[in-house]
């Protein structure tokens, strides 16, 4: 398996039906935490707007804070 890997977050905008930014992001972060794998050393997300980026934090924040007040389990921070 691949040991760093990369994502795009071009048309995250677009292809996001009714949910916020913030919250398909916060999809993204629990599916990528829950498919990873041993030898998996880095994933990049790359925002390419101040928007996204804020996105971003607030959604990681979100899912990891609740993964450590939930024993490790990010899916529970999900919308």
């Amino acid at each position: 398996g691949a040991e760093v890997v990369g994502f795009s977050l071009l048309s995250a905008g677009t292809f996001r039906g009714g949910r916020s930014l913030e919250d398909l992001l916060a999809v993204a972060l629990s599916a990528l935490e829950s498919g990873a794998y041993p030898g998996l050393r880095e994933v990049h997300l790359v925002a390419f707007t101040p928007e996204e980026v804020a996105a971003l934090e607030r959604a990681a924040r979100r899912v990891w804070s609740a993964a450590r007040s939930c024993g490790g389990k990010a899916a529970e921070a999900l919308p």
